[in-house]
């Protein structure tokens, strides 16, 4: 079953989509506003989130609680609990000199299929945030590859046009993210960044602690 949730997410994950398959193969390595990522690295993120929801619609929670293992990171919600070890596999990331969009295809495409299979939605399994739902994390993840997007299409000079819709909403959820739920930590959003832009997505790129005068498009040597 289709819910506002997962359309929100899935228009979000298109809109990302359609910039990954216009970046050049000489463009991966550009730098993006995501501070330490590359173009290549915004897009292996990507890679790793398609993986973690396709897990959640199987009930396979992305935060398990701690065993006390050395090589554990800490989920960003809750105490005790510590990201899920499958989000480590080195298959979810393309390597130097590789070009991530093959790889982003094919888990493009498992996650969309996962969705859409009767029960995903309501599936139950932990995000890193306390959702104990998928359907409860797709309402609070569309912002991920929303504002990944323009990430992508900074690093490598694209146009692009945000859905005004699922900007306005990553906004109020940005200003009310749920109770106990602090985005504001270096696994998942920087500081809000000032800025006397009036447009909506200006506004957004600057709530995640972005630049947004960085986004008009550029050449690049």
């Amino acid at each position: 079953m289709v819910s506002e949730n997962s359309r929100a997410f899935v228009t979000a994950l298109f809109g990302f989509d359609a910039v990954v398959q216009r970046v050049e193969p000489e463009q991966w390595d550009l730098p993006s506003p995501c501070e330490h990522w590359d173009a290549r690295e915004v897009v292996n993120h990507n890679i790793v989130m398609a993986h973690m929801l396709l897990q959640m619609t199987k009930g396979s929670s992305a935060a398990v609680p701690t065993a006390g293992g050395e090589r554990e990171v800490a989920a960003p919600h809750g105490e005790g609990y510590v990201l899920a070890s499958h989000l480590f596999n080195r298959e979810l990331r393309a390597g130097r000199e590789e070009d991530p969009t093959d790889l982003w295809n094919q888990h493009r495409d498992r996650l969309l299929h996962a969705l859409d299979q009767p029960g995903a939605v309501d599936a139950v399994a932990r995000s890193p945030w306390g959702h104990s739902t998928v359907d409860e994390f797709l309402g609070f993840a569309f912002y991920d590859p929303l504002v990944h997007t323009w990430d992508l299409a900074t690093a490598v000079g694209q146009r692009l046009h945000l859905d005004p819709q699922l900007v306005d909403r990553a906004l109020e959820m940005l200003e009310d993210p749920g109770e106990g739920r602090n985005l504001r930590q270096p696994i998942s959003l920087a500081d809000a960044v000032a800025t006397t832009a009036a447009d909506a997505t200006s506004r957004l790129i600057a709530a995640t602690g972005r630049n947004p005068a960085l986004s008009a498009p550029r050449l690049h040597s």
